[in-house]
């Protein structure tokens, strides 16, 4: 059974890790990764590219994501395999400046060979660690509802289900999907605010 995550506050990257008997490194996006990036999202099928939020073919969306690494809105952690090709990501986006400014967004792919090993809940440790050494109190995921499998492994690492938002996602071919809002709260939930 899958349990509660705890966040890894003391991740220094980069660092490497090994999951299931295989060696991966980890580490922080600096924005020089562009055409990298962009290498690995030629290389995604089309299933893996429906919910992508970003469209990784188009070289606007990865100049976009390296600016805001560049900026500090954004810290990305790559994970790269032995042979060394990237084979996913978790980035954790952040507006310091707005009234949520004690809230992040998790977002997190990876291969379908690297997925249900335990390397996605190492990942969402790392980005967790980042958020509470940064002083979020809340991450949140967005999640379309036809994925009620990644629902219920957020679920049990301590995710909750905020809200469902009806035709929020739209995929390549036009068509839209409802949207759960899932998030990780660092700390119980007072009575401040009146909620």
């Amino acid at each position: 059974m899958i349990s509660q995550i705890e966040p890894d506050e003391n991740v220094v990257f980069p660092c490497e890790a090994t999951v299931e008997e295989e060696s991966f490194r980890f580490t922080l996006m600096d924005g020089t990764e562009k055409e990298l990036l962009s290498r690995f999202g030629a290389g995604l099928e089309g299933a893996d590219r429906v919910f992508m939020r970003m469209d990784l073919t188009n070289s606007e969306c990865i100049e976009d994501w390296a600016e805001n690494v560049g900026a500090g809105r954004t810290r990305s952690v790559l994970v790269w395999n032995a042979a060394g090709e990237i084979v996913g990501f978790a980035s954790l986006h952040q507006n310091k400046l707005l009234w949520t400014r004690h809230i992040g967004e998790m977002r997190m792919f990876l291969l379908g060979q690297y997925r249900m090993r335990g390397l996605g809940r190492l990942l969402a440790s790392m980005v967790l660690g980042l958020a509470r050494s940064g002083g979020l109190q809340i991450v949140f995921v967005n999640i379309p509802r036809l994925q009620p499998e990644i629902q219920e492994v957020l679920r049990h690492m301590g995710f909750q289900a905020e809200a469902m938002l009806a035709d929020w996602l739209i995929d390549p071919e036009g068509n839209t999907h409802d949207m759960i809002v899932m998030a990780y709260r660092f700390k119980v939930r007072g009575m401040a605010g009146g909620d």
